[in-house]
């Protein structure tokens, strides 16, 4: 072979492996992104689950006016304070937030929701926002 060809094919070959790399630098990433957005999307479930079923009902029931005071601020709760309220199901919630890698728990007392309560202030009406730690 002359010396072209040995060129040509060294360039494909590298084209290849680079393109392997990329491919699957993107789905490990692909991976995790999927993993945190369902880690994400579990902890607003439970959040708005939580708003809805036991802080609506019964810590503002005797005074609905006070859903317009957490309007800036939001309510601040760990993943361990939202696992509390449903005494039987503690563990059943917590053992969903974990790390698909290497099966660890997440973090309880750093993953966190902050609940906001928008207009017209019923008892699905919030905006949640999360924050998971679980090392991933």
């Amino acid at each position: 072979m002359n010396n072209t060809i040995k060129k040509v094919l060294i360039g494909v070959g590298l084209i290849i492996i680079v393109l392997f790399v990329f491919i699957v630098v993107s789905s490990v990433n692909n991976k995790k992104q999927k993993e945190t957005e369902k880690l994400n999307n579990t902890l607003k479930e439970v959040a708005t689950t939580f708003y809805k079923d036991y802080y609506y009902k019964v810590v503002l029931s005797s005074d609905r006016n006070k859903v317009v005071s957490f309007k800036d601020n939001g309510i601040k709760l760990t993943l361990n304070d939202l696992a509390k309220y449903k005494i039987n199901e503690e563990d059943s919630i917590l053992s969903q937030f974990k790390n698909y890698k290497t099966n660890e728990n997440c973090d309880y007392y750093n993953t966190k929701v902050v609940i906001y309560p928008i207009e017209p202030y019923g008892d699905s009406d919030i905006r949640v926002e999360t924050t998971v730690v679980c090392g991933i």
